[in-house]
């Protein structure tokens, strides 16, 4: 690839954890098919480094990011940001002629109890189609700005082979929500705290007809949301100790990527992982309680060898604590919109950053 050849030629190095960013000193660029964005704290770099660029390949300069992948980027002058996906939520709302509809609080309705389509059931083709083009329009958003979202996703997915009418219900109530939220945004404050900390839960035998549990984990840099997911683990748990060990599993192997990924950047830290389920620490710390984790599949004890290095380290908090309780499972309205300001998600239209 000629970009690649480009970078290679002037000593950019292209990172093994994520192949689509080069580095070099403090410059960092990140390419996705022909966009790229330039990072780097001297602007007489970065000019030096596009008329380079300019005289390889014919580009356009578009300036200071004010936009990438269709995300809004806000900037104020203490350097702090604001990034948002308002113009894409109004799209998504535009598309299912929902724009006018009657905002909710919380992305699902607690109080219902979703099962798959039974086989004999009539499925609308046309129905089909929307729920799926819904969740994955309402996907981009989660992946981009918006954990919040997360578990919504990962529970509606499940059904996106035969949903029914009380699917598609669940569906447009999350637009619901991103109507009344489609102006939220991840913050990123200029401040001194750079530690990395990480958040894991799970939502033991939730799922009511497979009985597998949901899990999920959220990191932050700082006060700042850096990554987050939302799954459904693939094999049955037999007890909620077993099903937060392998949720623990889940978070360390997105810790270890975040600190090599900051490795390769120069910029090593310790990263912190908290859960509220104190035999499942125990178990990943304590390698001979064999009787108890004998018949658990060898890819989750992954977790006891990186503790044994000290790639991380592994710690308690409460339940109330724990912001990684948004991406497994509905919470209600208090509850979501406490863990949604811990977060630092923000109404970019209020202009509080």
């Amino acid at each position: 690839m000629k970009i690649h050849s480009f970078f290679a030629k002037h000593q950019f190095i292209m990172l093994n954890s994520d192949n689509s960013i080069f580095f070099k000193n403090k410059l960092m660029i990140s390419i996705y098919v022909d966009d790229l964005l330039i990072v780097g704290p001297n602007m007489n770099d970065i000019n030096a480094l596009k008329q380079t660029l300019h005289s390889e390949f014919e580009m356009t300069d578009l300036g200071e990011a004010h936009w990438i992948l269709g995300i809004e980027i806000q900037r104020n002058k203490d350097c702090e940001i604001l990034i948002n996906q308002k113009l894409y939520a109004n799209t998504i709302l535009k598309r299912f002629q929902m724009e006018d509809c009657n905002p909710v609080q919380t992305p699902l309705d607690t109080s219902v109890v979703l099962i798959k389509s039974q086989d004999d059931e009539e499925i609308d083709e046309h129905q089909t189609m929307v729920y799926q083009q819904i969740i994955g329009s309402v996907m981009y958003l989660m992946l981009g700005t918006r954990p919040d979202l997360a578990y919504s996703i990962t529970m509606l997915s499940q059904f996106n082979a035969k949903p029914n009418s009380s699917h598609l219900q669940a569906a447009k109530r999350l637009l619901r929500y991103i109507q009344r939220t489609k102006c939220l945004g991840l913050y990123y404050p200029s401040n001194k705290n750079t530690k990395i900390i990480g958040f894991v839960d799970s939502s033991y035998a939730s799922s009511i007809y497979d009985r597998k549990s949901f899990c999920g984990y959220i990191f932050q840099y700082g006060s700042a949301t850096i990554s987050w997911t939302s799954s459904k683990q693939q094999t049955v748990a037999l007890s909620t100790t077993e099903a937060e060990y392998m949720a623990l599993t889940l978070a360390a192997k997105q810790a270890l990527w975040i600190k090599t990924f900051l490795n390769e950047l120069q910029r090593p830290k310790e990263i912190k992982i908290f859960g509220d389920n104190q035999a499942a620490i125990f178990l990943a710390k304590n390698a001979g309680l064999h009787k108890r984790s004998k018949h658990i599949d060898i890819q989750y004890h992954f977790i006891r060898e990186k503790l044994q290095n000290k790639e991380f380290q592994l710690e308690f908090c409460t339940s109330s604590e724990n912001l990684a309780d948004i991406v497994t499972k509905g919470l209600a309205r208090i509850t979501t919109s406490k863990i949604i300001r811990k977060l630092n998600i923000k109404d970019v239209s209020e202009g509080d950053y």
